[in-house]
């Protein structure tokens, strides 16, 4: 895990405002177990993943990230 000077993931903790991460489940740049850490100290943090989706999983499946992106927003 790389240092952390400023101290970013401690304020993932104190989160009050919602947060949609939408990713897929083929993504190299950001691996979907990457988020796993985040996700546990991020009590506002909702995860989708995508099966069959890379790291732009919105133009392959607009349709459907659209979908929970309106849900979240609702």
């Amino acid at each position: 895990m790389k240092e952390d000077k400023l101290n970013f993931r401690e304020g993932y903790k104190t989160l009050k405002s919602p947060v949609l991460v939408i990713s897929g489940d083929h993504d190299i740049s950001f691996a979907t177990e990457n988020w796993f850490p985040l996700l546990k100290n991020a009590p506002t943090m909702q995860h989708i993943i995508l099966n069959d989706a890379g790291h732009g999983p919105q133009h392959q499946y607009p349709e459907l990230t659209a979908g929970y992106v309106n849900l979240f927003l609702s």
